[in-house]
């Protein structure tokens, strides 16, 4: 296990330490900014605990990741321009194989905080040290398919993922990628598992809007199409 409550002294003596010596206190950020990003530069005086500091930017990620969402603070009133990118950006150059910082923090980024770039850079550099990650490929597929608006690029992603162990059905949904329907059902399936994967009840229900939104449009095109 990468993160022990043993090491919580430890990291709150970090965290002091690397506030107070990089934090300007006359800071430019507007009083109302409550959740502030790690200062430049903090990911390197990590004193050989990279792994324990990945851990804990990780934990502030997840614990103030709807807070800081385009849902909730949509004018950056409480979290700076990018936060969660900064964040995550931070661990990962802390720890460039934090697997979870690529297969599910770059997922809630583009979804959450619509930081679709921020999201592609976490994702790439998660497949580089974990290329035949079908998840990971599966949803940097939707990313370009529903976001960045790039065939391309899906196609070729969600292929990795279909021969990388994708459930028996991502092989028909990939030869579909390029039709209307391909692209509404990959977006439809990938949001689904997002919303499994929530705990927060009103960060599910703003997903649950756009599945219903979505269902109906696939509704909409297999009705056209018959």
């Amino acid at each position: 296990m990468r993160f022990s409550f043993d090491n919580l002294y430890i990291i709150n003596g970090y965290i002091f330490f690397v506030a107070a010596l990089f934090l300007n206190p006359i800071h430019s950020l507007k009083n109302s900014v409550k959740i502030l990003p790690p200062p430049d530069g903090v990911e390197y005086i990590h004193f050989g605990f990279q792994q324990i500091f990945a851990d804990s930017l990780w934990l502030n990620y997840i614990q103030n990741n709807w807070t800081c969402s385009k849902y909730k603070d949509p004018e950056g009133k409480k979290c700076p321009y990018r936060w969660g990118y900064k964040v995550l950006k931070s661990a990962i150059t802390l720890d460039p194989k934090y697997q979870v910082i690529g297969k599910h923090g770059a997922t809630k980024l583009t979804i959450i905080q619509d930081d679709h770039l921020g999201a592609e850079e976490l994702f790439l550099n998660g497949l580089k040290y974990y290329p035949d990650d079908w998840v990971m490929n599966y949803r940097l597929a939707y990313l370009y398919n529903e976001e960045i608006k790039d065939e391309e690029k899906a196609a070729k992603y969600f292929e990795i993922a279909a021969n990388n162990g994708a459930p028996y059905w991502t092989k028909s949904l990939a030869s579909r990628l390029y039709s209307k329907a391909g692209k509404k059902q990959l977006s439809f399936t990938v949001l689904k598992q997002m919303y499994d994967e929530m705990e927060d009840e009103e960060a599910k229900l703003s997903v649950e809007k756009r599945l219903i939104k979505l269902a109906g449009e696939l509704r909409e095109i297999s009705s056209s199409e018959k």
